[in-house]
């Protein structure tokens, strides 16, 4: 009998330990956030990913909200366009800054360049049952010479 139950121990840490996260396996996270988005009182949570996957343009990045049903976080809604590629074969830096959740919107920053910069911010909102753009804050600088910012609220 003991020698059954240890067969069984061995069996199971076996097989439990070979079954792998799908995001392990397929995604890295790069950034998360919690926060309300639907003003329900209830926190959801957003991960941007990056995927193994490649592109002609760098690496495919996913962003996905989830919310807590049952126990675990069920994914609510997924993009694979709102997050800009980094290109590892460019001068530049990654141009994805994070992402934050604000007010019920969830905000996503950008930014680049080399001596001139840019950056810009995505707001969205949840509303008519999706995560629509409300807002978009764009920069153009270069430091101690010139600034331009355009700022639209596509809400109203």
């Amino acid at each position: 009998m003991k020698s059954f139950i240890v067969l069984i121990i061995i069996y199971l840490s076996v097989h439990l330990t070979s079954q792998q996260d799908t995001i392990s396996n397929k995604y890295k996270i790069i950034a998360e956030a919690y926060g309300d988005l639907n003003a329900d009182g209830i926190e959801e949570k957003v991960s941007v990913l990056e995927t193994i996957e490649k592109s002609e343009s760098g690496n495919i990045r996913l962003i996905q909200i989830y919310r807590y049903m049952d126990g675990k976080w069920t994914v609510w809604h997924s993009s694979d366009k709102a997050i800009l590629k980094y290109q590892k074969d460019i001068m530049m830096s990654d141009p994805f800054d994070g992402i934050k959740i604000d007010h019920d919107t969830l905000l996503i920053y950008f930014s680049g360049g080399s001596s001139w910069k840019w950056s810009y911010t995505d707001r969205y909102r949840f509303q008519n049952n999706q995560f629509e753009l409300i807002g978009y804050t764009s920069n153009y600088f270069k430091l101690c010479e010139y600034w331009l910012t355009v700022d639209y609220n596509l809400s109203t």
